[in-house]
């Protein structure tokens, strides 16, 4: 109801694609390192009362396999670029209200993974293996 006692009816029905995208690209180098990236993008979305524009980021990651592949150390990385800015405007028969949502800066993790008594490959679990079950009698 309205200032003037009139009923506001909105109408909601409102049809909408909303879809995002991402590419993961992994390189190899034996011996060397592995290098991955994952590019995500997102299209627009406009609804009923509101819209978010499209917006892209990149997030990479490289590690190495060091002391006969008994350790590992990484570096990873989000939002390479500081883009991933969500912007939405919301609206109504009375305000419109702009918002602009982003990481302050980009995230950047190193990490280091010692196995100790396994090789890399050792840590693979396989779940059709039964194991040998030794009953000892006394």
């Amino acid at each position: 109801v309205n200032l003037a006692n009139e009923t506001i009816i909105q109408d909601f029905n409102f049809s909408n694609v909303n879809a995002n995208f991402s590419l993961l690209t992994q390189l190899k180098i034996p011996n060397w390192f592995n290098f991955q990236t994952k590019v995500m993008h997102t299209l627009i979305s406009r609804g009923p009362v509101s819209t978010r524009q499209a917006y892209t980021y990149a997030n990479i990651a490289i590690s190495k396999d060091i002391f006969d592949k008994n350790a590992t150390i990484a570096i990873t990385s989000s939002d390479i670029f500081n883009s991933n800015i969500v912007k939405r405007t919301r609206f109504d028969s009375n305000y419109i209200s702009d918002v602009d949502i982003r990481q302050k800066y980009p995230t950047i993790l190193a990490s280091f993974t010692y196995r100790f008594n396994q090789r890399k490959q050792d840590r693979k679990i396989n779940f059709d293996k039964k194991e040998n079950e030794s009953k000892t009698k006394f």
